[in-house]
């Protein structure tokens, strides 16, 4: 509740039942590659940066392929992936999580696609 990061990158995680209330960020974070299950970001998130690709220029185009043929396997077993409901960011882009599996308050947040 109310931590901050500096110079984050984070490369293939599984983010599972995870709550972040609140995160100062000193610049874009970026997430690259990791799955997300019933994890809830609330209160005011910095600049954060969700892709659905493997860390860029480390990987093949066929493993980046099976990669996205198991994110898709993952995502079909999940109730819900990322709720982001109370959160309000400063910048948010996130892709490769369906937009069935993420909650949202529609008022407020928008899906661009």
């Amino acid at each position: 509740m109310g931590c901050g990061v500096k110079h984050v990158d984070v490369y293939s995680a599984l983010f599972r039942r995870v709550e972040v209330n609140e995160l100062r960020t000193s610049t874009l974070v970026q997430i690259w590659g990791a799955f997300f299950e019933e994890t809830v970001l609330s209160g005011a998130i910095g600049r954060l940066m969700i892709s659905p690709s493997l860390p860029p220029g480390l990987f093949s185009v066929e493993v980046q392929g099976a990669f996205d043929e198991d994110r898709e396997a993952f995502y079909d077993g999940v109730d819900w992936a990322l709720d982001i409901q109370e959160a309000v960011f400063k910048e948010f882009q996130v892709e490769g999580i369906p937009v069935n599996k993420i909650r949202r308050d529609p008022e407020t947040q928008v899906v661009v696609s």
